[in-house]
C-alpha cells in the first residue's frame, strides 16, 4: 500500500484514536501508521548501496530514491516474480518482533506518558500492518513475497536456497539493475 493511502487511513483512524486516548495519542498513532514504511527506504538504500557512492545526497536524489523505491517494491511483487517465487522480503518495522518490542516496552514502562505514547505507536503500527496484509491479499502477494517475522524470513530464505537453489540476493540484484539503469540525477 502506498504511503498516501496509509496517511489517509491513518489520519481518520488517528482522529478516532485521539478521541479515545487524547490528542498526543492520536498524533503518535497517525505517525506510526505512516512512518512505519520508512524501512522500505532503508531496505532499498541497503540493497542499492553500490549505486549510491557519494556520502552527500541532495533533495533531487531523495525524490529519485523515493520514486525508485516504489518501482522496486512493485517489481518485487510483479506477476512474473510471483510465478518464479524468487523474491522474499522482510522489513524490520513490519515484523511481529518489532510489535512485541514496542508492546513490551509500553507495558513495562511505569510512567504514564511514555507508556501511552508507545501504546499509540503499537496500535498505529498494527493498523498499518493490517492495511498492508489486506492490500497484499488483494494483490495475491502474501505469503509468496512478504514475511512478517525475522525468524520466518531466515527459515524461508534457507529453504529457498537448499531446496530450490534460489539465491534471493541475485534476484534483488536483477530487479535493481532493471530499475536503476538510468543515471543518478546530477546535483
Amino acid at each position: 500500500m502506498v504511503i498516501k493511502d496509509h496517511a489517509k487511513a491513518g489520519f481518520g483512524t488517528g482522529l478516532l484514536y485521539s478521541f479515545l486516548q487524547g490528542i498526543v495519542g492520536g498524533v503518535f498513532f497517525f505517525l506510526a501508521s505512516v512512518l512505519l514504511d520508512f524501512d522500505h527506504i532503508i531496505d532499498f538504500l541497503w540493497r542499492s548501496r553500490g549505486f549510491w557512492k557519494s556520502k552527500k545526497i541532495s533533495i533531487k536524489d531523495i525524490k529519485y530514491i523515493l520514486k525508485k523505491n516504489v518501482e522496486f517494491d512493485y517489481a518485487c511483487c510483479s506477476p512474473e516474480r510471483l510465478k518464479r517465487r524468487d523474491v522474499l522480503i522482510v522489513l524490520p518495522f513490519h515484523t511481529v518482533e518489532f510489535l512485541l518490542i514496542v508492546l513490551t516496552a509500553a507495558l513495562l514502562i511505569q510512567s504514564a506518558f511514555p507508556s501511552a505514547v508507545l501504546m499509540a505507536i503499537f496500535w498505529g503500527a498494527l493498523f498499518h500492518l493490517i492495511l498492508d496484509v489486506v492490500y497484499n491479499i488483494r494483490l495475491k502477494t502474501v505469503p509468496a513475497v512478504r514475511t512478517f517475522s525475522l525468524f520466518e524470513y531466515l527459515i524461508r530464505k534457507r529453504l529457498m536456497k537448499e531446496k530450490r537453489g534460489i539465491n534471493i540476493e541475485e534476484s534483488f540484484d536483477e530487479i535493481l539493475d532493471s530499475i536503476l539503469n538510468e543515471a543518478k540525477p546530477t546535483k
